[in-house]
């Protein structure tokens, strides 16, 4: 059986991103290359950004609670 490859329409200036921290905690670890990469979202591609509540968290508090990465991810998909 082959399934088609469905594929969302390009983001345009006003859509709105979510921005999450699935893996390691780097926006923790690395604040100010994430506010630059938030900021470059907003102010060259012209969207609005939404920060999942655990975008921040630690990496010791990331690892340690998978089902806040999970809840984040699931509700940026909402």
């Amino acid at each position: 059986m082959h399934r088609k490859i469905v594929k969302p329409p390009h983001l345009i200036p006003g859509d709105t991103v979510a921005i999450v921290s699935s893996s390691w905690g780097g926006p923790n670890v690395v604040p100010a290359r994430f506010e630059d990469g938030k900021r470059r979202l907003k102010d060259v591609f012209g969207l609005k950004v939404i920060e999942m509540p655990h975008t921040r968290a630690t990496p010791e508090f990331l690892s340690a609670h998978p089902e806040a990465r999970a809840k984040d991810l699931m509700d940026a998909f909402k």
